[in-house]
């Protein structure tokens, strides 16, 4: 279903918008580190168990706003539940600026 990349590093994207909040976690290793909570982290989260391979997946409230272009969807993937799903887009990235044979 989605393009697969002929590479041995992989990347995962998920993106959605929204209201977060922030707090902050501390421990001993890491000191205070911040910590962001919200539906939109729980959306992307649940949009990055779909599917295999390399991919950008964008949920609907971040579509509507997407100004990049070459969105396919919507898609339907589904979730942790019995009867509840996400609804996605997909968003086809290209790294070869980023990676060299």
């Amino acid at each position: 279903m989605w393009p697969q990349m002929d590479i041995g590093v992989g990347l995962k994207i998920a993106i959605e918008r929204g209201r977060l909040e922030i707090s902050n976690i501390t421990s001993t290793f890491l000191g205070q580190q911040p910590f962001l909570v919200g539906e939109p982290t729980v959306y992307a989260s649940r949009l990055l168990s779909f599917g295999k391979g390399d991919r950008c997946l964008v949920g609907p409230k971040a579509a509507a706003n997407w100004e990049y272009g070459g969105l396919d969807g919507p898609y339907e993937g589904k979730g942790k539940h019995e009867g509840l799903t996400y609804a996605y887009y997909f968003y086809f990235y290209d790294l070869d600026d980023f990676w060299a044979d």
